[in-house]
């Protein structure tokens, strides 16, 4: 009997035990995060391997998970800049624009778009702001000055460049070259 009472004793401490235990929480937001990473590393190995379509399709995944990721926008922009998809490239970095408009990675990437479509107007003016933030950028500057075919423009610019003693090998090449056009 007494065996019998401390078998059922044992079973009843077991079954209070398992009542107050339980497996490990996991966090939803903690999975979340974890499948965002792994879409945006897969994304980021896709688009290393020159397979933009499958690099897109995966950061479609962590804009359905992180709809305000400014890294997913302009990764999207890279991409579809890769695939000459000009319109959606340039709505992605507008959207990350919008979220950091100094942010000069993003506005160098603005200006690759810009310069694919040989849209070199408007790729001045985002250009001007780059050179506002750092004057190096002057000398790109410069060049999409002549691409646009403003040589009196480019010249004025590399005078004062060179009155502020910043200038570069590149500078005095594209003063060589309007010296010699």
């Amino acid at each position: 009997m007494n065996l019998k009472k401390l078998h059922n004793l044992f079973l009843i401490g077991i079954a209070l035990c398992s009542c107050f235990s339980y497996a490990q929480n996991i966090d939803n937001q903690e999975v979340q995060d974890l499948k965002f990473q792994e879409y945006f590393f897969e994304a980021l190995k896709q688009s290393a391997t020159n397979n933009y379509s499958k690099a897109i399709e995966n950061l479609e995944k962590c804009a359905a998970i992180d709809t305000v990721s400014l890294a997913v926008d302009f990764e999207f922009s890279k991409n579809y800049l890769l695939l000459k998809k000009y319109y959606e490239a340039n709505v992605f970095i507008n959207n990350a624009l919008a979220k950091d408009p100094k942010n000069r990675h993003l506005l160098k990437h603005k200006v690759s778009i810009l310069k694919a479509q040989r849209n070199y107007k408007d790729a001045i003016e985002i250009q001007k702001q780059l050179v506002e933030l750092k004057p190096i950028y002057n000398d790109e500057l410069v060049l999409l000055y002549i691409q646009n075919r403003e040589f009196s423009k480019a010249e004025d610019l590399i005078a004062e460049i060179e009155d502020k003693a910043l200038t570069t090998l590149k500078i005095r090449r594209f003063k060589n070259y309007l010296t010699n056009r």
